[in-house]
Parts: C-alpha cells; sequence; structure tokens
C-alpha cells in the first residue's frame, strides 16, 4: 500500500480509492506526464464545453455539472473493475492499477451538450463527430480509460437532464436537492463495490503494507 501513497493521495486506483475516497476526485486534477495529445483533447474539449455550457447553465450548475461527471467517470471505472480475485495476478493488476486526468469530466461536458442541442432544437452533427473522435481515442493511445469515459458520460447526461427537469415551473426549489441524491447515489455505489469486495481488499492491503 506503500507505493500507493506516494502520490500524496491524488491517483485514483481502486485500492486506494478504498483507503482514502477523496482520490476519486483528487485524481481529476491531474494528469500523465506521457500522454500530451490526450491532455490537449481534454483541454480543448473543457474550454469548448465552458464556453458553450456556463452561460447556459449557470456557473454554478456548470461546477456542479463538472463535478459530478468528474465522479461519475471515477464510480464508472470502479465499477467496471472485475471483483477483486487475489489467486489471479490480472485481477490484482486490476486493482492497483493507477490513473489520472479529466475524461470523464470532459465526456460529462459533451453528453449535457447533446443535451442541450437536442433540447433546443439545434444539429448535433458536430457533436455526435466529437463524441466519436473521443470514444475512439482508447483505442489509438495506450492506457487511456475508456471506463472513466463512459461513467462520465451517463453521469453528465443524467445531470443535465435533471437540471432540465428541474427548470420548469414548481420544480426549481427541487434541483439542488435532486443533485445531491445523484452525487450520493454514486457514492453508495461504490460503497457496495467496496463492500463485496472487503474480504479480498484486507488481504490484498495486508500484504502491500
Amino acid at each position: 500500500m506503500a507505493d500507493a501513497r506516494r502520490d500524496g493521495g491524488r491517483r485514483l486506483l481502486p485500492l486506494g480509492g478504498y483507503v482514502e475516497p477523496w482520490r476519486f476526485l483528487t485524481s481529476v486534477f491531474l494528469h500523465s506526464p506521457t500522454s500530451a495529445t490526450h491532455l490537449l483533447f481534454n483541454l480543448m474539449g473543457l474550454y469548448v464545453m465552458g464556453q458553450f455550457l456556463e452561460p447556459f447553465l449557470g456557473r454554478a450548475r456548470f461546477v456542479a455539472l463538472y463535478l459530478l461527471s468528474a465522479l461519475g467517470g471515477s464510480v464508472g471505472s470502479l465499477m467496471l473493475v472485475p471483483a477483486l480475485d487475489l489467486s489471479a495476478q490480472a485481477s490484482v493488476f486490476a486493482w492497483t492499477q493507477s490513473m489520472v486526468g479529466a475524461s470523464g469530466a470532459v465526456f460529462g461536458l459533451f453528453a449535457a451538450a447533446f443535451l442541450v442541442l437536442r433540447r433546443t432544437g439545434a444539429p448535433v452533427a458536430g457533436m455526435v463527430v466529437l463524441l466519436a473522435i473521443n470514444l475512439a481515442l482508447p483505442f489509438v493511445y495506450p492506457n487511456i480509460a475508456w471506463q472513466a469515459h463512459l461513467g462520465g458520460a451517463v453521469v453528465g447526461l443524467v445531470a443535465a437532464g435533471l437540471m432540465f427537469f428541474t427548470a420548469r415551473p414548481g420544480r426549481t426549489k427541487a434541483q439542488w436537492p435532486a443533485l445531491i441524491v445523484l452525487a450520493a447515489g454514486l457514492v453508495v455505489t461504490a460503497w457496495i463495490k467496496y463492500e463485496v469486495n472487503g474480504r479480498a481488499l484486507g488481504v490484498l492491503i495486508e500484504h502491500l503494507q
């Protein structure tokens, strides 16, 4: 477990998130120095989506959307890791492999922008192409977590849907509680995953210490 702590508790790895839950968010504010192209894609996506979504949603809702999508990407990565099998080297590696980056959050913004375009009746072809390009990146560049892309996109779509649904007259007071419930649901989902694998995780942590 010592190796998992050398970065100050910022990178996300399934095992590290078990003992240091803040990694689910701190990992979003880091990026691998070996993948400059991927970093540029993330920065470009964040800038373009920010210019489009922030005026539409407002600053507070945009920040909430970004953080929820980031959390969704991290939880999505955790949920798609197979159950921990201490007798299988590949399983142990999957639980101790670290990842960083804002891809999940950016994909959540993409999904939200798609929903905004559909809601306003604007053309969506350009957004579909942009999503397709980014979905293809894990097959072109190694060490890109498609699981975070998927988790971030799903949660971003749900979060944006909740914002639009509760923006109607008579529902505005439910908007922030609905987003809090979504965040709580993600936390509970991660907790259940860890509980199911708790015994094996305890053994693995003792072995690594």
